[in-house]
């Protein structure tokens, strides 16, 4: 509402430095200050509100663990987030007093230091800190005041204040005073009871039993602000109350946790680099067992207890092909097998619901008697509807999702798998496991990665400020809720196509990955800013700028070979995903076509002219001038994964389908237009050598990532080399991005690690849902 007089902007600057201070004492950092958080009442007192985003700062000596906020996640509110914070980079207590200095600045001028017409051009201001110099803004404002402004937004942490005590001290010299005390300043921070347990808790992180204890720790911080929020209102959950647990950690990734009917242990499955496993996880130790080890070809997913506990159900892929295997809950044989069958869930001891794939090309629901050994469909697709499963409701009826396999977008409940169902959550969003609440009034579910409750007259989100959590579960009484929560890096990486050193083209950046490397040592890459995917040009000294909104939700770039532009693909509202160009030099993206296959890399012909890229359903490729147009369509009977030949000639795409599809494998097609060839039985990823002399494709073996190649035009495929990518290589790594370095000929891979976590969180009310 204006700006503030001078010393009144500092007394009240002053009280939030020592907020901060009493925070960074115990080495919590803010990461989201700004005016809304900061709140002035009677008598002049500062309330600095809303830690929500805090970070735990690693200390000397302190072995570093990740919180549940994800240390280096791009989290925050731009026009007041310091240039490290925006870039994705280590977050210290330099980048609180940035803030702090954004907040004051505005206090004096009533205007924002950083502002822009969009997000992007405010980061752009932040990550360079430019902003007009307070002096030409108010020139009114005392010099020293301008000073104090100034050297809090440097843009080099070690420019700034110290510490938020130096700060809070030169602000009160400039009111007259010479001293200040933490102990003296009437500064509400937080309660020590608070501080003490953040304390006590940072004590605990070295040893390995505290990733609970910074668990708890996290989830207290981002949700104690939501209980006051929501109201603790009869029938809805109170996450304030929650405590979490960290119950199981391991490298790869875990999926679909599920309780036991004593709720004394839980089952999920483990995949990693090839190897599958369903893991028993004692729900009070932590301590695992493996009740089912797949073979190299399958994953395993969806383990699911029987109703007395003496079986598990779970569903197997191997090649494409689903089935659905019953083994002892004790671990041994499988006592029986079902096969085009998946999402399995039991009815009773005896039969199961499951859903089967039907020539339309959706899925039905049928169920399944063990002891009769007899599927009979009890619910088919329709014109509206392919059914990804269905689940029994407590006290009768069934919840039903609705979807493509494996990625259902929407949810039904009816009381009978037979009657019409009612629409609980409308198509459009993601759906990463759901389960009915105890009392069948309620389902928790897990929406494009965050919790929400779903009734059929509301979906309420539990803890908006948490994302990444998959795959809920709640145990038998309800008390407890299991989730998934997976921290993935994407390191770029170059890799000698003769299987000799690799090196590193972006590493150990967080939230960042499916990146591409062009002319001059420049990299495009995707990082997540404020929960959304923004696209960043990195040049050889490491000076980056951001390329595209983080409205656009934007993924895989592909910079062109002149390296004055870069292709992407950018999420739209609909979910569906747009083909876009941008030029390095800024102004506006151009949409080229529509319905893109959303995990495709955009490949450039050898003169930047045209793309193809993947499209339909079924996907096909297709080219399209780079300057817009209609695109046209190149292979009618389906294609995915294309790669423009270094020649210009030949377009090289994959058929991936299953194994008894004899169209499955690798193929090219001339890129003007012509019959397509099949060249190869494998559908992995494929790339040109940089003469487009070799045609070169990705292939597993065990932990191993091999790669082949064949001659252009003969199309007799050998093994060159097996790669060395510094680690084992991750699953479906031979179906992930796959580019050449223009400049070194090696092969440019996404070079992938996952860490998942199994989360029980505490103290859930079950009367609230």
């Amino acid at each position: 509402d204006g700006p503030m007089p001078p010393r009144l902007a500092a007394r009240v600057v002053e009280q939030v430095a020592l907020a901060l201070a009493a925070a960074h004492a115990v080495g919590v950092i803010h990461r989201d200050l700004k005016p809304s958080n900061i709140m002035v009442g009677d008598g002049g007192h500062v309330t600095v509100l809303y830690f929500g985003l805090a970070l735990l700062a690693q200390r000397t000596g302190e072995t570093p663990i990740e919180t549940l906020t994800s240390p280096g996640m791009v989290l925050g509110s731009c026009p007041y987030m310091a240039p490290e914070q925006a870039l994705g980079k280590d977050v210290t207590t330099s980048s609180d007093i940035f803030s702090c200095g954004a907040v004051l600045y505005e206090t004096l001028s009533g205007e924002r230091a950083f502002d822009g017409p969009t997000p992007m051009k405010v980061l752009q201001a932040v990550v360079q800190s430019d902003y007009r110099p307070l002096a030409a803004v108010a020139p009114e404002i005392p010099p020293e005041l301008v000073a104090v402004v100034e050297r809090c937004l440097a843009k080099e942490p070690s420019r700034r204040y110290r510490s938020s005590v130096d700060l809070a001290r030169d602000l009160a010299i400039f009111q007259g005073t010479d001293e200040t005390s933490l102990a003296e300043a009437p500064t509400v921070a937080f309660s020590s009871g608070k501080l003490q347990a953040v304390t006590a808790r940072r004590r605990r992180l070295a040893l390995r039993a505290a990733g609970l204890g910074v668990a708890a720790l996290a989830v207290g911080l981002v949700t104690g602000g939501l209980a006051a929020r929501l109201g603790r209102e009869p029938l809805r959950p109170d996450p304030g109350r929650w405590g979490v647990n960290v119950l199981y950690d391991a490298a790869g990734t875990l999926n679909d946790p599920e309780w036991s009917p004593s709720g004394e242990e839980l089952v999920v499955a483990w995949n990693q680099a090839g190897r599958s496993r369903v893991l028993a996880v004692d729900a009070g130790t932590g301590s695992t067992r493996t009740v089912l080890a797949g073979a190299p070809s399958e994953a395993l997913s969806l383990p699911q207890y029987s109703p007395d506990g003496k079986a598990l159900l779970v569903e197997v892929v191997v090649a494409g092909e689903r089935s659905l295997r019953v083994v002892p809950a004790v671990g041994g044989r499988a006592t029986a097998e079902l096969i085009n069958a998946g999402g399995g869930h039991w009815l009773d001891a005896d039969s199961f619901l499951f859903t089967r794939e039907d020539v339309t090309g959706g899925s039905s629901l049928y169920s399944y008697s063990l002891g009769r050994r007899e599927a009979t469909r009890v619910r088919e697709t329709d014109a509206e509807h392919s059914w990804s499963g269905a689940e029994p409701r407590p006290g009768g009826g069934f919840v039903l999702l609705a979807g493509p396999v494996g990625m259902p977008d929407s949810l039904y409940v009816a009381d009978d798998l037979s009657d019409a169902p009612q629409e609980w959550l409308a198509p459009g969003k993601q759906v990463f496991g759901v389960d009915w609440a105890a009392s069948g009034h309620s389902l928790v579910a897990s929406i494009d990665g965050r919790l929400v409750r779903i009734t059929d007259e509301e979906n309420v989100p539990i803890i908006p400020r948490m994302d990444r959590l998959w795959y809920p579960a709640l145990s038998p009484r309800g008390d407890r809720l299991a989730v998934v929560r997976r921290s993935t890096t994407n390191d770029l990486v170059a890799v000698d196509p003769d299987g000799g050193s690799w090196s590193c083209l972006l590493c150990g950046v967080p939230e960042s990955g499916w990146g591409s490397a062009g002319a001059g040592g420049a990299v495009a890459y995707r990082r997540y800013v404020g929960g959304s995917a923004t696209l960043f040009l990195r040049d050889r000294s490491g000076v980056e700028v951001p390329l595209t909104d983080p409205s656009e939700d934007a993924s895989c770039p592909s910079i062109s070979p002149g390296g004055g532009r870069v292709a992407y693909l950018a999420r739209v509202a609909n979910g569906a995903t747009d083909l876009r160009v941008a030029a390095r030099a800024g102004g506006q993206p151009v949409t080229l076509a529509s319905g893109v296959e959303a995990s495709e890399y955009p490949s450039w012909s050898p003169d930047g002219r045209s793309l193809t890229f993947a499209a339909g359903s079924p996907i096909k490729v297709w080219v399209v001038s780079a300057a817009g147009g209609e695109p046209r369509e190149l292979t009618p009977n389906g294609g995915d994964y294309p790669q423009w030949s270094s020649t210009g000639d030949l377009i090289s795409y994959s058929v991936w389908t299953q194994d008894s599809d004899p169209d499955q494998g690798a193929w090219v097609v001339p890129a003007a237009g012509g019959t397509p060839r099949k060249i190869g039985r494998e559908p992995t990823r494929m790339v040109w050598s940089t003469d487009g002399r070799l045609l070169w494709q990705l292939r597993r073996s065990g932990d191993e990532v091999e790669l082949w190649e064949a001659d252009a035009g003969i199309w007799r495929w050998r093994r060159r080399a097996i790669l060395d990518l510094g680690r084992p290589a991750a699953s479906h790594l031979e179906h992930l991005p796959l580019t050449v370095h223009r400049e070194t000929g090696e092969l440019v891979m996404n070079r992938r690690t996952t860490i998942s976590r199994l989360l029980v969180f505490d103290g859930i009310d079950p009367n609230r849902w």
